[in-house]
């Protein structure tokens, strides 16, 4: 593979060529007669190291490429069914590469390439390991939602960081299935690491093309329809933490008509999310109206997130109206939540209020 790069340095610079070589497996070739077919190019390389493992080594390594960014042992058996037998036998074929912690496993670019290749000419394997890699993610995600949102956070964000590519790729999956369920028990999991990331228009575009992918197909079916008052719920927070803040309403006001009665914890955090933009835009006594209908219908959800955040923002717009009593007792509540839950950006939010 080098010595066919290397006869491009004429040619292109060097991060041209590597480039190149990610985009396609075929940049690489070498015309010579005096080379070995096998070596001739760096897809004849791949075919050759291919055809020296057996036929479970195959499988395994074409199910990897559906990872992005790497994985572990857990996602690599859950996923790909890639046991610890398979992976050091891969690992000694030098097509994976255990990363320097010895936790993960990752493949060039080059060799995903490859694999991937081989797992798309086997369709019915395709999209069953597609959907068990977001079915794992979305789990992975969810578990960890509570810790994002509680004295935990700090630590449990680091787990979760590795696998960021491997998260945003089953959103995307979610979003091009249509899958309700998926996207439903990700969403508040990937606000979350938007928001922690400070990833503002990216949760604006991953939750625009949910919305995008359900609205045509959400008027003749109850179930989509309250899946897209989840997904514009948060689409109208996006679009309002991004200044857009007619468009947030617009959005927000669609995913009150679409939740359900039933559907109180949604609304609830809908709520929170118009009341936001009421003060954003001096509406102070119509940011507290809604947000004393959330606490209400949140009171009974033990969601102490939205609770704490329903409590610093009524304070903050109680202050803003000149009532320093009521947004003391507001802020008393919000701190006194947000110390038993310890979520610390939620904590110094209301101290700052």
């Amino acid at each position: 593979g080098i010595e066919m790069a290397a006869t491009w340095v004429r040619a292109l610079p060097c991060a041209a060529i590597a480039a190149e070589i990610e985009r396609s497996l075929d940049f690489l070739s070498h015309t010579g007669r005096d080379i070995a077919p096998g070596h001739r190019s760096l897809r004849a390389v791949f075919e050759r190291s291919w055809q020296l493992l057996a036929a479970p080594e195959q499988s395994a390594l074409a199910r990897l490429a559906i990872f992005r960014g790497g994985w572990d042992r857990e996602a690599a058996e859950a996923v790909a069914a890639a046991t610890p037998v398979l992976l050091a036998a891969l690992v000694d074929a030098a097509l994976v590469r255990r990363i320097a912690s010895g936790e993960r496993y990752v493949l060039h670019e080059v060799v995903r390439q490859y694999a991937a290749e081989r797992l798309q000419n086997d369709g019915a394997t395709s999209r069953a390991t597609a959907a068990r890699h977001a079915a794992f993610f979305c789990e992975r995600l969810y578990a960890h939602v509570a810790a994002l949102q509680s004295r935990d956070q700090l630590a449990a964000f680091p787990r979760l960081r590795p696998d960021l590519d491997n998260i945003w790729a089953a959103w995307e999956w979610a979003v091009q299935e249509r899958d309700l369920a998926t996207l439903r028990r990700m969403s508040r999991g990937v606000v979350t690491i938007c928001e922690d990331l400070g990833a503002l228009r990216l949760g604006m575009q991953l939750f625009g093309a949910a919305a995008l992918a359900l609205t045509d197909v959400a008027v003749g079916d109850r179930e989509t329809r309250e899946t897209l008052g989840h997904i514009l719920g948060r689409y109208g927070y996006f679009l309002g933490r991004c200044g857009k803040f007619g468009d947030a309403e617009e959005q927000l006001a669609a995913a009150l008509t679409m939740l359900p009665a039933n559907e109180r914890a949604e609304r609830g955090q809908t709520l929170v999310h118009l009341a936001l933009l009421d003060y954003q835009q001096g509406r102070y006594q119509a940011a507290l109206d809604r947000l004393e209908e959330a606490l209400q219908l949140l009171a009974d959800r033990d969601d102490q997130f939205y609770v704490g955040l329903a409590l610093c923002f009524a304070a903050m717009a109680t202050l803003a109206q000149g009532d320093r009593t009521r947004a003391e007792e507001y802020l008393e509540r919000g701190e006194a939540l947000w110390r038993a839950n310890g979520y610390p950006r939620g904590l110094a939010l209301t101290l700052g209020a």
